[in-house]
């Protein structure tokens, strides 16, 4: 079975999630959102909306795995002890049907991605840096406890990441378009050679979401800037035990995509690098505060988080030039960008990221 906007009703019902009469009222609505997942979101007049996930395997079979996933680290989370400090991070799973591959979750109202937020009001602040580095903080902190105490190998698998496990992969096997970008590789050893090293030092020492970017961010629509701001990660389908440096690098990462995106457009040059710099340097501060990182482990943890920056901005290099061959401007300035950072991340840490 299929969900669709026309059976999801009569199943939230038959699991007892959504009341008849509500149903028989008209008070639910319906839509669609296009994904590799099979995505609905129900708005109710009364109650909690849901949003629900169903793998679909014709167009990626290993959906049904990272589906899976998630759901069973949503109900680890809740169930074990170990887990508690990371409850404040997930918004709530209700239901995981196993035979349909089916998550429901909330659907939070008064809540938008980070991604929308960025294109409504531009730049994000140094406070919403703040506020994603303290989540991710307690994501590091109370998951490396928490995996050490309650591991969950069923759940973890602790895989590299492709982005650093392909590094070597003959041009022959993977995607045609990915010629130019590895050619390119081939051709600066040192940048090879950093994203070697990175592969060979990975460090699966903590919980890391492993899929950060603004898209999975919520943050509430009409909070101010200057605020305490509330936020949820969510698509925690790639959860793992990893190194949280590719968590960090992540976020720097996609600050700074977002900026290369605008590149392409009207807005260019190093006034806008600028506008971007207190949320990048603003999330690392907090961040190193809250993990207790100061002196050599602080120095070390940067520079290693600016490369892992770098090695994210080539995995979306790689991810640009599987949608479209040849390589767009915007793909093109991923990869230059990517390239600059690892040959020189000391030099990138305070030119382009703007961290002291």
């Amino acid at each position: 079975m299929m969900i669709s906007r026309e059976n999801i009703g009569p199943y939230l019902t038959e699991r007892r999630l959504l009341p008849l009469e509500e149903l028989h009222a008209g008070k639910v609505r319906v839509y669609a959102r296009g994904s590799r997942n099979n995505n609905l979101v129900i708005e109710r007049a009364e109650g909690n909306d849901f949003f629900v996930k169903q793998s679909r395997i014709s167009f990626d079979p290993s959906s049904i795995q990272t589906l899976r996933r998630e759901a069973m680290f949503y109900f680890v989370v809740a169930a074990d002890p170990a887990y508690e400090k990371l409850r404040d991070l997930l918004i709530r799973c209700y239901l995981f049907d196993t035979a349909r591959n089916i998550v429901v979750l909330d659907h939070l109202t008064g809540f938008e991605s980070l991604f929308d937020r960025r294109l409504r009001h531009g730049p994000c602040s140094a406070q919403i840096g703040e506020s994603i580095a303290r989540a991710l903080a307690t994501l590091h902190v109370h998951g490396a406890a928490a995996v050490g105490s309650s591991p969950h190998p069923d759940v973890f698998p602790q895989a590299l990441v492709n982005g650093l496990a392909a590094i070597d992969a003959p041009i022959s096997t993977i995607k045609p378009g990915f010629d130019h970008i590895k050619r390119a590789l081939n051709a600066d050893p040192v940048v090879m050679n950093v994203m070697r090293s990175l592969r060979d030092t990975w460090s699966p020492t903590t919980l890391i979401h492993n899929d950060l970017k603004s898209q999975n961010i919520l943050v509430r629509r009409e909070q101010a800037d200057d605020d305490e701001t509330s936020l949820y990660l969510i698509d925690w389908e790639l959860v793992d035990r990893g190194d949280p440096c590719w968590d960090l690098g992540s976020i720097l990462s996609d600050g700074l995509y977002s900026y290369l995106l605008d590149s392409c457009g009207i807005k260019t040059g190093i006034e806008q690098l600028a506008q971007i710099q207190p949320f990048l340097s603003g999330f690392w501060n907090r961040y190193c505060s809250d993990a207790g990182l100061s002196g050599q482990a602080r120095r070390s943890m940067t520079e290693r988080a600016v490369s892992m920056a770098g090695a994210c901005l080539l995995n979306k290099a790689f991810e640009v030039a599987y949608m479209s061959d040849p390589l767009p401007l915007h793909g093109q300035l991923c990869l230059q960008t990517a390239f600059n950072i690892l040959r020189a991340p000391q030099v990138a840490m305070t030119q382009i990221f703007g961290i002291e």
